[in-house]
């Protein structure tokens, strides 16, 4: 990547909502997410130049997935890799992060 592929970075927050949330520019979160596709790049690594958290970021690459934008657009979407790796994440967090059950005696 070049630095004119990145000139958008760090991004740029249009307005912080009441509970402090920042709130990005929409067309260059679009192109985080898109940089972040390419084949080697480091998620982590964008985040930082972004000034986003990697986690944050990489839940926007999986809302952000072709299959996702498909299927807001239609009914007939097809499931695709990333999307299966994306849920496959989000179950083993919280399998790490799963409740402690007590037995009763």
């Amino acid at each position: 990547m070049t630095e004119d592929d990145l000139a958008f970075l760090p991004l740029k927050v249009t307005h912080i909502d009441r509970g402090g949330r920042r709130v990005f520019d929409p067309q260059d979160k679009r192109r985080l997410i898109d940089a972040c596709r390419r084949p080697g790049v480091s998620v982590s690594g964008m985040a930082l130049k972004a000034g986003v958290n990697a986690n944050q970021l990489r839940k926007w690459i999986c809302a952000r997935t072709p299959a996702n934008e498909a299927a807001l657009a239609g009914p007939d979407s097809v499931q695709t890799h990333h999307q299966r790796s994306c849920r496959s994440l989000r179950l083993a967090t919280r399998r790490q992060c799963s409740p402690v059950r007590l037995l009763r005696r």
